[in-house]
């Protein structure tokens, strides 16, 4: 049985070619460092949360969330405060479908 063309390098000739075409300065070029950009909000909360400004002043609140709140701050604090996963996704699900 003979096979035929079991060499087929014209297509990988044609891409070293063109490899070979462009100048070595623009292919390091490609190596740019990645760069971001953080939005003023961003960067206003990360100072809020650095200086500990993020907790809100309850002192407006009615006592019965006051109350819920202290509670709630306690367990935090003694480690023992625990979060139903399933319902945390329902309610973003909802706010995001404006069921709020």
């Amino acid at each position: 049985m003979k096979i035929n063309d079991i060499q087929r390098t014209a297509p990988i000739q044609a891409y070293q070619k063109i490899g070979a075409q462009v100048p070595r300065e623009e292919r390091r070029r490609g190596n740019r460092q990645d760069q971001i950009e953080i939005s003023n909000e961003a960067k206003r909360l990360a100072e809020e949360s650095a200086s500990g400004t993020t907790v809100q002043d309850t002192s407006n609140v009615p006592s019965a969330n006051t109350e819920r709140i202290e509670t709630i701050r306690q367990a935090i604090k003694a480690g023992t405060y625990r979060v139903d996963s399933r319902q945390v996704a329902e309610k973003i699900v909802d706010f995001w479908h404006g069921k709020r």
